[in-house]
């Protein structure tokens, strides 16, 4: 359905069983692939941030603040729809970096109850902002745990676990 049908046929299907949802699925369906809006001539192609993105990743592997990950790329014709010309296929290990952790031992008390807010899982839910968690960890625990601490801006979500 493109955006014009939905429009012209809005009234027939506002009220109908699951439209809402229904409605949700059309527009990140048009959003993801690039037909919500306009593409604007001045933006800068993504192949331009892509390489941006790369140049900050490759500082931040020499600082030691990450490590390198190897990505596949997308071959272009295997592609499941095709997107605006100014934009690039992806994979999110080309511009992120992920990782994950794990609990530390319950039975080791000199692991918690520190300074360290420790978010669980179970706490990265819709919000926008995260309020804290109901435990923390100790800098020990930072230092031998398989888990890391992240930064204002970082974008988290539940890989395992209760979500």
């Amino acid at each position: 359905m493109t955006l014009a049908t939905f429009f012209a046929k809005f009234d027939q299907f506002a009220d109908a069983p699951e439209a809402v949802a229904k409605m949700r699925e059309l527009v990140l369906q048009l959003a993801v692939q690039g037909k919500l809006v306009d593409q604007l001539p001045g933006d800068a192609p993504a192949d331009k941030l892509l390489e941006q993105i790369q140049k900050s990743k490759e500082r931040l592997i020499k600082e030691r603040a990450i490590s390198r990950q190897e990505t596949d790329s997308i071959d272009c014709d295997s592609a499941p729809f095709l997107i605006p010309q100014s934009w690039v296929w992806t994979r999110l290990g080309e511009i992120g970096d992920w990782g994950s952790g794990s609990t530390p031992p319950r039975g080791n008390h000199d692991l918690y109850d520190g300074g360290v807010t420790w978010l669980k899982s179970g706490e990265l839910n819709d919000n926008l902002a995260l309020a804290g968690s109901s435990e923390t960890v100790t800098e020990l625990a930072l230092k031998t745990g398989s888990f890391r601490r992240n930064q204002p801006a970082d974008v988290l979500f539940a890989m395992y676990g209760a979500t």
